[in-house]
């Protein structure tokens, strides 16, 4: 997949993974995407978003490859 920016990232490479949950599960991810268009109106907030933000916070920062 080509590079893609994201505001406020520098370009980095993405890839796209299927993932299988239950209702519950994306219940709560759908309820935290509601809470952030609440509290940021105007803004442009996923599902996406909320995963990787998520797993950032408990799986530690990204990590760099030395790319530009």
């Amino acid at each position: 997949m080509d590079r893609v920016t994201f505001p406020g990232r520098r370009s980095v490479k993405e890839h796209q993974l299927a993932v299988r949950m239950p209702d519950d599960l994306l219940r709560l991810i759908d309820s935290e995407v509601e809470r952030r268009r609440v509290a940021n109106p105007g803004s442009e907030i996923s599902r996406s978003d909320v995963i990787r933000d998520v797993l950032y916070r408990n799986l530690g920062p990204p990590m760099t490859t030395g790319e530009p």
